[in-house]
């Protein structure tokens, strides 16, 4: 009879503890961890490879995540992280630091029993999946594409939290949806232009543009852990204000490599493909052309093509644009500012394909102030004439 899995439960408060060890008894043998033990987890996890890894710890939980995350076991280790806030940064945090779920208290008990299950099971099809194909079973190939199947849904609600985590990053900066479509439209619209000039016919194919539909709307996701006195702040950022916000493009990165970290076979998905060219948008979309941008500093054609694409278009929006520090410019001086740049901070290439393709641009832009004064007309008030 095989072994029940192992599920280690790590947490400051007893009671809490006591309490997810008595629900999770349900799923897997639980062994309960004196969270003054923290530093020896690791080592604990080595010895024992279990499943899964209930880390309650606050702050320090990160840390022990990052520490646990850098073993090589033979089995696959699951690390579920549970938190004090339901937030977006902490669930960003959680995941950068190699948890492969994050469960915010207050919390259910099915939430609970639903979740350590499906990281139980994972775990117990790869131990059959290794141990088929050692034996050379013919039932080998249809257990992989079970496992395949499972981490392929565990990935797909990973990437669906990062694009929920893009979202919330531009309502938090006082922007509203609509600038992530409109900007992913833009760099599409430029991306298909490249494409038709011939010179970028090696780097810009199908795949290049529906990735780039899918990640461009990433690029600011590391905004989520700015914090509002800074990111709402109406007027001018100060220095150190700037510096802050400016760790947003690295933030960001992290937060998706986290994501793209679960991969299968050591390949990247195709509901995933599009991740690597996120990762990048979201690092160097404010790099410039002429070397003054950050973090990196890079110049010229070191800026990953997708990130010098995005950049023009997200400048292109937000210049457009209203907010609360600043009016918004008609599409037409949007335009000269972004011709006016050409060469400094953006790629002339890609200035060029946007003003071969600016009849196109300003369609986009008018379909969305259409869409949006209809909306607001649908909202005005009915007036209802009495009837004597």
């Amino acid at each position: 009879m095989p072994e029940q899995p192992l599920i280690l439960v790590i947490a400051r408060d007893p009671a809490h503890a006591r309490s997810l060890a008595g629900e999770l008894e349900a799923v897997a043998r639980v062994l309960l961890v004196d969270p003054r033990a923290g530093g020896d987890l690791p080592r604990l996890v080595a010895e024992l490879e279990p499943a899964l890894v209930v880390l309650d710890l606050g702050a320090d939980g990160l840390e022990t995540c990052r520490r646990v995350r850098t073993l090589r076991t033979e089995r696959p280790v699951h690390l579920m992280l549970v938190g004090d806030q339901n937030d977006a940064a902490s669930r960003a945090a959680a995941f950068e630091a190699g948890a492969d779920d994050f469960l915010a208290r207050p919390h259910g008990s099915a939430e609970l029993l639903a979740r350590a299950t499906l990281h139980v099971r994972h775990r117990h099809a790869v131990a059959n999946v290794a141990r088929l194909e050692q034996d050379g079973g013919p039932a080998a190939g249809c257990l992989a594409n079970l496992i395949e199947e499972q981490a392929r849904g565990i990935i797909v609600a990973r990437t669906m939290t990062a694009h929920a985590l893009a979202t919330l990053a531009e309502r938090r900066d006082a922007e509203t949806g609509e600038h992530l479509e409109r900007m992913r439209d833009y760099a599409v619209a430029i991306a298909e232009e490249l494409r038709r000039e011939g010179r970028y016919a090696d780097d810009i194919d199908g795949t290049f543009v529906e990735q780039l539909h899918h990640a461009a709307p990433l690029h600011d996701i590391g905004k989520v852990a700015i914090p509002d006195a800074i990111l709402r702040r109406p007027g001018h950022l100060s220095p150190e204000q700037f510096e802050i916000m400016k760790t947003h493009a690295e933030a960001g990165a992290r937060v998706l490599e986290a994501i793209l970290g679960l991969e299968i076979d050591g390949g990247v998905t195709d509901e995933v493909s599009f991740m690597p060219m996120a990762v990048a948008i979201a690092r160097s979309h404010h790099e410039r052309w002429d070397g003054g941008g950050y973090p990196d500093g890079l110049t010229a054609e070191a800026i990953p093509l997708a990130a010098r694409i995005t950049a023009v278009a997200d400048v292109l929006d937000a210049l457009a644009s209203a907010r609360v520090y600043k009016r918004a410019m008609s599409l037409d001086e949007a335009r000269e500012v972004i011709l006016e740049s050409s060469g400094r901070h953006f790629d002339p290439d890609i200035v060029a394909a946007a003003e071969r393709a600016w009849p196109r641009l300003a369609a986009i832009h008018a379909r969305f102030d259409a869409a949006r004064a209809s909306a607001a007309a649908a909202r005005e008030p009915v007036a209802v004439r009495r009837v004597a």
